[in-house]
């Protein structure tokens, strides 16, 4: 059973049982725990019972070894359990046959994050981002069985925008997907409107980066005063959302809040939300908001740098690395953090401290950037993506040779002056500074 007292919702719709799965290299085992715990309350789900097990290999059907599979059933229906729910992504066969052996509906972790995002998508675009990851989530799993987008009655897996309670062939499904990714495309076409727009307006973009429940639409609402919902329950934010920071009088930011990260992050969810997640390498910098009151902080700081390096493709340069939730962190952790991360800004965005330095911190960075125009051949690669890589581009135009409207760092500047037959233009432009 659970370690710790668990908050029960009255609402909570579905009772469920958790299967934490760990082995020798897995993460801690009470992280492992206690985010699945986190996910399922914020799914509205009561949760009835834990069991850990520990796995020295998998197995291809069932994932667990048989046994553990019939123990897992005896202890979830012991505590009246409804579903049972894994810190783990399971395979179409591994799900199916642990139903099978249990006669409880096998929810995973990408099912079960698919269902949060799923009550907290309102705009139209996030509507469309989670339907898309969702029914290629489902199609592998309908293989022979009638096929049907949502099961009648309520709980976890049978909600979502667009579902609907009938029969749907598999083409129809094909043919949904395909007009949801041409959805996309639009979204991708139309955010790349927004954004040149916004970056005629001369404002430069900062984005807000961090794992979930980091506090990062908090740290938004005091820097903008957005009045955004914020809750204890993970990904509350996942509409991505941009609001002016002023400064100071003469100077002032775009501050854009984007959905948060999590470990095993669903490949299909990021892969959907990549077009939101662009905002991110189109910033001048990125806050990279850390809750540092939790023990484990210094992987999550890990986790997130790698979504952002590894799969978003943004450069760590552009990183600032701002420890939040000062007023709830241990004493000695949060000197140990001051002297292992130096350079990172202490805040508690809840009570409004250390703002003004995190203010002066921002102003230093997107002051050092200047407005240029790189003029280059057609053939050079290696010039467009250093450019991608390092600058925020306003325009890019080419007859005989490209021509790059962008904001560029000083450091980056004096590299790219170092690069053969590549011409930069200020006279036109002006000096950030």
């Amino acid at each position: 059973m659970l370690s710790r007292t668990v908050e029960i919702n009255p609402r909570a719709l579905e009772k469920v049982f958790l299967a934490v799965i760990f082995t020798d290299k897995s993460a801690s085992l009470s992280r492992e725990k206690e985010e699945l715990v986190s996910l399922a309350l914020s799914a509205n789900c009561r949760i009835c019972g834990c069991l850990e097990i520990f796995l020295r290999s998998i197995n291809p059907a069932l994932f667990l070894g048989k046994g553990k599979v019939e123990e897992l059933a005896i202890e979830a229906k012991r505590s009246q359990a409804e579903a049972l729910i894994f810190n783990v992504n399971l395979s179409p066969g591994q799900q199916s046959n642990i139903e099978q052996i249990t006669g409880l509906k096998t929810i995973d972790r990408t099912l079960l994050i698919l269902d949060i995002f799923s009550r907290h998508a309102f705009s139209r675009e996030g509507k469309i981002q989670v339907e898309l990851a969702r029914l290629e989530y489902l199609l592998p799993r309908l293989k022979g069985k009638g096929i049907m987008l949502s099961r009648l009655g309520g709980g976890i897996g049978t909600r979502g925008p667009g579902e609907k309670k009938i029969e749907v062939e598999r083409r129809r499904i094909f043919d949904r997907i395909s007009r949801l990714r041409k959805d996309i495309q639009w979204i991708k076409n139309r955010r790349e409107i927004l954004r040149a727009r916004r970056k005629k307006s001369g404002a430069p973009l900062i984005s807000l980066v961090g794992y979930t429940s980091s506090g990062k639409t908090t740290l938004l609402n005091s820097l903008t005063s957005a009045g955004q919902k914020t809750s204890k329950y993970l990904f509350t934010t996942l509409d991505p959302l941009g609001r002016i920071w002023q400064l100071d009088f003469n100077q002032q930011v775009i501050l854009f809040d984007t959905v948060g990260f999590i470990h095993n992050l669903p490949s299909k969810l990021l892969e959907t939300f990549k077009s939101t997640l662009e905002e991110i390498s189109q910033s001048e910098a990125f806050l990279h908001v850390v809750d540092v009151s939790r023990d484990d902080f210094e992987a999550l700081i890990s986790i997130s740098r790698s979504i952002v390096a590894e799969e978003l493709k943004v450069s760590l340069d552009k990183e600032i690395l701002v420890f939040n939730k000062i007023d709830r962190a241990n004493p000695e952790m949060l000197d140990y953090a001051k002297a292992k991360y130096p350079r990172a800004v202490l805040v508690s965005a809840l009570f409004n401290r250390g703002l003004d330095e995190l203010a002066e911190k921002v102003k230093h960075y997107v002051s050092d950037s200047r407005e240029v125009e790189v003029v280059f051949n057609i053939g050079r690669q290696d010039v467009l993506n250093f450019l991608y890589k390092h600058s925020r581009i306003i325009n890019i135009s080419s007859d005989s040779k490209y021509r790059v409207k962008s904001f560029l760092q000083e450091k980056w500047l004096s590299k790219l002056k170092k690069m053969q037959n590549v011409s930069i233009k200020y006279d036109s432009f002006t000096n950030k500074k």
